[in-house]
C-alpha cells in the first residue's frame, strides 16, 4: 500500500514541476522560493506590521510561532523521516523533504498575518501559494511533503491565535 501510495506521489510531483525549465521561469521561481526561507519574508511582515502599528504582539507571535515550526519540522519530524528530496541538491543545509518547512511557514505566516490585517489576506496567501509551488516546481519536495507542511502550518497558526 505505502508503495503504491508513493508511486502515485512522485507521479503527481513529476506533474506538477512542469518538466524542463526555462530559465528565466526557473530564475523567478528560485527567487520566489528564496523568500520563504528561515520564514525571513513573514517574519519582516510582521516586524512591518508591528513597526507600523506600534503594537509588537504581531513580532513576538509570529517569532514564537515560526521559531516552534522550525523545531518541529526541521529538528523532529525531518530528522526521525529522513526522506530523501525528490531531486538531489547540489548544496543543501537540509537533505530531507517531508515535512516542507516552507509551506509550513507559509501558511502559518499568511494565516496570521491574514488574521490581524485581512485587508492583505489575499496577497498573502497568493504569496504562500507561490512560495509553495516553488518547491514543487523546483524539485525540491514531493507534493506529499508540501501538504503534509500546509497542515503542520494551519495547526501552528491555530495554536499561535489561541495562545496570544
Amino acid at each position: 500500500m505505502l508503495k503504491v501510495v508513493k508511486k502515485i506521489d512522485a507521479q503527481l510531483t513529476d506533474r506538477l514541476s512542469c518538466g524542463p525549465k526555462p530559465a528565466l521561469l526557473r530564475a523567478l521561481f528560485v527567487a520566489i522560493t528564496r523568500l520563504g526561507e528561515m520564514a525571513f519574508l513573514w517574519l519582516l511582515l510582521a516586524l512591518g506590521a508591528s513597526i507600523v502599528s506600534g503594537n509588537w504582539r504581531y513580532v513576538g507571535c509570529m517569532t514564537l510561532g515560526q521559531a516552534g515550526l522550525y523545531l518541529l519540522v526541521t529538528r523532529l519530524i525531518k530528522a526521525r523521516v529522513k526522506r530523501p528530496r525528490p531531486l538531489p541538491l547540489r548544496q543543501s543545509r537540509d537533505p530531507y523533504s517531508f515535512p516542507s518547512g516552507h509551506a509550513a511557514s507559509s501558511v502559518m505566516g499568511a494565516m496570521l498575518l491574514g488574521h490581524w490585517f485581512p485587508a492583505f489576506a489575499t496577497l498573502l496567501s497568493s504569496i504562500a501559494a507561490a512560495i509553495i509551488y516553488s518547491r514543487l516546481y523546483l524539485g525540491k519536495h514531493y507534493l506529499s511533503d508540501v501538504v503534509a507542511g500546509m497542515l503542520i502550518g494551519m495547526i501552528g497558526g491555530i495554536l499561535v491565535l489561541l495562545l496570544r
